[in-house]
């Protein structure tokens, strides 16, 4: 499977720190490679989902752009997997949210 995911927004140390979670756990659950993205702005975003294979977007504490990335990802046809993160929201939620690029 290629597949990759886009994380947009919060600081670049949770940013990292989530991708690293996440390639961690799908190389050690599914034994494969996942593409992670990482965006600060809206207009890397958009970049970033230019990609054919971004399945899921998560914003963390984005209030100023998350519409804006929303809406780059409506035509993509993945709006239901645009997650909403907030400080509280540990990697563990990341990694279980996840499983549906996989499913």
């Amino acid at each position: 499977m290629s597949a990759a995911i886009l994380i947009h927004g919060g600081s670049p140390e949770r940013r990292n720190a989530l991708a690293r979670a996440i390639r961690e756990y799908v190389h050690v659950t599914y034994g494969q490679e996942l593409r992670v993205r990482v965006s600060s702005r809206a207009a890397e975003a958009a970049k970033c989902l230019a990609d054919p294979a971004v399945t899921a977007v998560f914003l963390l504490n984005a209030p100023h752009d998350a519409a804006a990335v929303r809406l780059a990802a409506a035509p993509l046809g993945f709006t239901a997997q645009v997650y909403d993160l907030d400080d509280r929201d540990s990697a563990d939620v990341v990694v279980s949210l996840i499983r549906d690029v996989f499913r």
